[in-house]
């Protein structure tokens, strides 16, 4: 019985699930979620296999995606966002879970690897455009607002953002296919830095010195460090590295500040608001301070990073380019 009670238990689906089934509105949404549209009720509650996981997956980050039109003075959308960022935690772990059982086994049928790398490719990105509404909600809204740093106790966006790649990572990493969608996959999961070797991101985004051989100058060992050694980039162009990897969330946080109007300062102390919290966590070459500006045209409000001698942001504010 008790191994009966403990199968039973972990093939049930969760609260949340069996409220969202409920839901028509929610129900409605998951067959609009542009990865995977093969779902239904029968699917969702019964299925225990990966496609199963990934209906359960679909249901909750179309919830966590659809903010229902509500507006951010009412009463409701502080608790509804605390909700969806909930639901958003929950649809990852369902996204790990298939991606474990499609990778668990010698041979991984193709199909069902290309199913779910369109299914959790269109997750991942729900994560920033969360961060981003939360850095925009009203200041009244302070749990809202914390959401930009943590969807839930105990999960930083951050955290959330890697494992939603890693579970990306699994099931892309094996597909032989070439198709667009499986190529933006694996541009995504290499622009986010998560799984990345030390020297990837290195060579990227920061300044690396050249690689010492610790053999003397006689024999093959210094040829061969010689060949592997490093071409380091300048420091602000691995600078403009670290901006253009964080181009969309820029761009993001600029298109929210222009969408409500008012004049440039009005845009720019929004703009400032959205994207600076986040831009105090990047991190640049170690070394004298210096000023990084990104690349636009002469009149465009621009962020403007101010970095320490450790590579950290110590002042952030956007600026418009002379």
């Amino acid at each position: 019985m008790l191994w009966l009670t403990l199968i039973l238990g972990a093939s049930s689906p969760s609260d949340s699930i069996k409220t969202l089934t409920k839901d028509r509105r929610a129900m409605k949404q998951l067959k609009t979620f542009p990865g995977i549209r093969s779902c239904n009720k029968t699917w969702v509650l019964r299925r225990t296999n990966s496609e199963g996981d990934l209906c359960r997956m679909a249901l909750l980050a179309s919830t966590a995606k659809d903010s229902r039109n509500i507006r951010k003075s009412s009463q409701k959308y502080e608790p509804m966002t605390i909700q969806r960022a909930a639901y958003l935690v929950e649809a990852i772990e369902y996204a790990e879970r298939a991606a474990n059982k499609l990778t668990k086994g010698k041979i991984a049928k193709q199909w069902k690897l290309l199913k779910a790398t369109r299914a959790i490719s269109d997750v991942c990105p729900i994560i920033d455009d969360l961060k981003q509404e939360a850095a925009m909600a009203p200041l009244s809204a302070v749990k809202a607002r914390g959401l930009s740093s943590a969807l839930k106790p105990g999960v930083t966006a951050r955290q959330a953002t890697c494992r939603c790649m890693n579970a990306l990572r699994k099931v892309s990493q094996p597909l032989k296919s070439k198709k667009p969608f499986v190529i933006k996959a694996r541009d995504q999961v290499s622009m986010s830095g998560c799984i990345a070797q030390r020297l990837e991101v290195a060579r990227a985004t920061q300044y690396v010195a050249p690689k010492r051989s610790r053999f003397s100058d006689e024999g093959r060992a210094k040829d061969v460090s010689d060949k592997k050694r490093l071409a380091a980039p300048s420091r602000q162009e691995a600078a403009m590295n670290v901006i253009k990897r964080h181009r969309s969330e820029i761009n993001t946080c600029a298109a929210e500040a222009r969408k409500l109007g008012g004049n440039r300062v009005t845009r720019a102390k929004r703009m400032k608001r959205c994207i600076c919290p986040t831009a105090r966590g990047w991190r640049f070459a170690p070394g004298k301070p210096m000023t990084v500006e990104e690349k636009a045209s002469k009149g465009t409000l621009i962020l403007s990073l101010k970095t320490g001698v450790r590579g950290r942001v110590k002042t952030c504010g956007v600026v418009v380019k002379k």
